[in-house]
């Protein structure tokens, strides 16, 4: 029984995103900058909710005035559909996902910013790594205990 209830999500989840798809290419396209083009995927993720059993309990008002970066490490892929719902926004996500099937399609037509982890890690690996270089030169900087290779 539940493979068949799974198997008729996975079905009405197939028809919304194909029904809502060209509608919102359509609206990135021609309103790419402004407030209308989160109507279509705020309404496909309150889909997805109410597709999945999901229920949403709002406290507060989410902040309507100016932009505003909201940070978290997302729990699971729900949260996407569960914080879009609620308010318009815009993802940040690794440049991997942009190359995922269906998945990299729809964050980008959601405007998602994406990122090269790599580069900035390493980024910021290099730069602690002149600073302790700077600080063990000066003196500043003791090596207690050497990492065994």
């Amino acid at each position: 029984m539940a493979s068949i209830k799974s198997a008729i999500r996975l079905f009405f989840f197939i028809v919304l995103t194909l029904l809502l798809l060209p509608l919102q290419i359509f609206m990135h396209i021609c309103f790419r900058n402004s407030a209308a083009a989160f109507i279509v995927p705020q309404l496909w993720h309150r889909n997805v909710c109410r597709l999945y059993g999901i229920k949403i309990k709002v406290q507060g008002v989410p902040h309507q005035d100016g932009s505003v970066l909201f940070v978290g490490n997302h729990v699971s892929y729900l949260d996407i559909p569960v914080i879009t719902s609620i308010t318009p926004v815009r993802f940040i996500a690794k440049k991997e996902v942009k190359s995922w099937p269906l998945f990299g399609l729809l964050a980008t037509i959601q405007q998602t910013f994406f990122i090269l982890i790599e580069n900035l890690l390493s980024q910021k690996k290099c730069s602690r790594l002149k600073r302790r270089r700077k600080r063990l030169l000066k003196g500043s900087l003791r090596v207690r205990r050497l990492a065994q290779i």
